[in-house]
């Protein structure tokens, strides 16, 4: 049975989805907000990467949200991986770290993943509130 996504009264909304015989439940706790800029992005092993230099692979931000960002890449990574990334926002270079939530890397053509940010999370809620007032207001 295919149901529609569904509004709780906490203000949380709750999205199901099936795809094959696979039934997934995804609880946001914020707007997603369109959001494109280029990222590159690489995997942390054994918490360890070179700080000082550039991660590898590359795609687009589609949106953000207070704690999160969805990408768009060329190569995906599994669930609960740790990456750094690199986010170019135009004027300067956003460097930040996260965990993967979910990912989809069945498409040979890209990849879409989430990712908690979870090193210099006050810097995309920074940019998640700008993004959200100007889309608003216009301003």
């Amino acid at each position: 049975m295919n149901s529609s996504p569904k509004i709780k009264d906490d203000n949380k909304t709750e999205r199901v989805t099936t795809r094959s015989e696979i039934t997934y439940i995804t609880r946001r706790l914020s707007l997603r907000i369109p959001f494109k800029m280029r990222i590159k992005y690489g995997l942390i092993r054994n918490n360890i990467y070179q700080e000082h230099s550039e991660p590898r692979l590359g795609g687009f931000v589609v949106n953000l949200s207070q704690n999160g960002i969805g990408i768009e890449g060329l190569k995906g990574l599994p669930p609960e991986s740790r990456i750094w990334a690199n986010l170019f926002t135009g004027d300067k270079t956003l460097k930040f770290e996260g965990r993967v939530k979910w990912s989809d890397i069945n498409s040979k053509d890209k990849c879409k993943m989430g990712i908690e940010v979870t090193g210099r999370s006050d810097k995309i809620m920074e940019m998640y509130t700008r993004t959200l007032f100007k889309n608003r207001f216009g301003l």
